[in-house]
């Protein structure tokens, strides 16, 4: 039988499955061919089984060589058949476990003696100037291998081989890794350093303003039901809550309004709101004769007179001119203003000013438009023209220019999630800071109209 000489190769590009397949494969010929080889030997004649012959004589006593330098030799003598040789150390190196056996039970290659790059492991290289594109220590390195992989010292957008990255900008830490195409960048950077400019847990809402307390920038404090932002880059506990270069007004919390303080309408208010007609005024009349009703029509006052009256006897007049100067005097007093008024005009309101300006109608009825709530939404791109900078504390933070406004601002997420922002301020604009980086999101302004 032909010897295989047939070797299958092992390639780069290939899996890593087809290049054991193959390195198995080719060991298994090799073991087929010896087997093959030994038969033939086997069959060749003559057999020599007599010692001293021509051809079977001065059998070595020496054990086998096995490593040196190749050489034809010299000796006459020849080796027994059941002679064998030590193992060739030099040859294959002790695996990590202390052995050196190549082969496993199933007579595979094992695992261990394999290279990293058939096996697809990353390997280190250095650490690299993401601004120059160059490794701190390694020289020449153009050619990358898949598998290598180096670790940022210097931020930048550069790769270790000088090309520019496709995944943003590395940070110091991040790891660059060839994937045998491109860089690959692992993000090792997300984790959250400082919290206005605090370590450890940070709360940013720190409740009722205390006085005497330490605030930093980005510290949202209450007080009197008005929430302020704290402004300014240096940390302070010297300063009362009120707009100045320290706090700015940040929004407002509302409640239930009552008789003495502003707020809500209430469910139960607004539906008896909606029943009552535009223009009306509630004006109670008595039915009968009272001298307790405190109605806005008092029939008491006209009780009361009657009670006082002179009766008229039959064929009679007056018994008396009772008409006096305190009461010409009293009648003196009314104001002209009520001359020719007619009982249709009792309960109608005189005069009621709003900011100055006059709402009572020619019907004598006081007309108050009170303010709506005006909620509005606009959504955001990352490509909008609206992004610009703003920098606090030496961090530059991506921020959203809007027209300055007293409303309420209220920033979401792509996936309608209420976001934790901070808002600046100049003479014209708001400037609502969402990160460093931008994101897309939708804004929703609630004010009054």
């Amino acid at each position: 039988m032909a010897l295989d000489l047939n070797k299958k190769d092992v390639l780069l590009g290939q899996s890593v499955a087809e290049q054991v397949k193959n390195i198995d494969d080719n060991f298994t010929t090799l073991f087929d061919n010896e087997d093959d080889l030994q038969t033939q030997v086997n069959t060749k004649e003559p057999k020599i089984d007599t010692k001293g012959t021509a051809f079977n004589k001065n059998y070595s006593t020496a054990n086998p060589l096995m490593d040196g330098v190749a050489s034809a030799g010299t000796a006459d003598n020849i080796a027994r058949g059941d002679h064998k040789h030590p193992t060739d150390t030099s040859r294959l190196a002790a695996a990590p476990d202390g052995t050196n056996t190549l082969l496993d039970s199933n007579n595979k290659v094992r695992v261990m003696y394999l290279p990293d790059t058939v096996l697809g492991q990353v390997v280190y290289k250095d650490t690299f100037n993401a601004t120059t594109g160059a490794p701190t220590t390694l020289t020449g390195y153009t050619t990358p291998t898949k598998g290598d992989y180096f670790i940022c010292k210097v931020a930048g957008t550069k790769n270790p081989d000088g090309t520019t990255a496709t995944d943003g900008e590395y940070e110091v830490g991040d790891w660059a890794v060839y994937n045998g195409a491109t860089w690959d960048k692992i993000d090792n950077t997300d984790a959250v350093r400082l919290v206005n400019g605090q370590k450890g847990n940070v709360e940013t809402y720190k409740r009722e303003w205390t006085s005497g307390a330490t605030y930093y920038a980005g510290d949202i404090v209450l007080k009197d039901s008005v929430l302020y932002l704290y402004i300014n880059a240096t940390p302070s506990s010297e300063h009362a809550v009120t707009e100045n270069e320290y706090f700015q007004i940040f929004g407002r919390v509302y409640s239930t309004a009552t008789t003495t303080a502003d707020g809500l309408m209430s469910a139960a208010d607004k539906s008896k709101l909606n029943g009552i007609a535009e223009g009306a005024n509630k004006t109670t009349v008595d039915e009968a004769l009272s001298s307790t009703s405190t109605n806005p029509v008092q029939n008491k006052i006209i009780n009361s007179a009657l009670g006082n009256k002179v009766d008229k006897e039959t064929g009679k007049g007056l018994s008396s001119n009772d008409y006096t100067t305190a009461e010409k005097n009293k009648l003196a007093s009314i104001d002209d203003s009520l001359l020719g008024v007619t009982a249709d005009d009792i309960g109608k309101v005189k005069d009621v000013t709003v900011n100055g300006t006059t709402v009572v109608n020619a019907s004598g009825v006081a007309a108050i438009t009170l303010p709506k709530l005006t909620v509005s939404y606009t959504s955001v791109t990352t490509s909008d023209s609206a992004w610009t900078t703003q920098t606090i504390n030496g961090t530059t933070y991506q921020a959203i220019r809007l027209t300055k406004t007293d409303g309420i601002i209220d920033v979401y997420n792509a996936n309608g999630q209420e976001i934790v922002v901070q808002k600046t301020f100049d003479t014209t604009y708001m400037y609502i800071l969402v990160g460093t980086a931008k994101i897309a999101c939708t804004i929703r302004k609630i004010s009054l109209s």
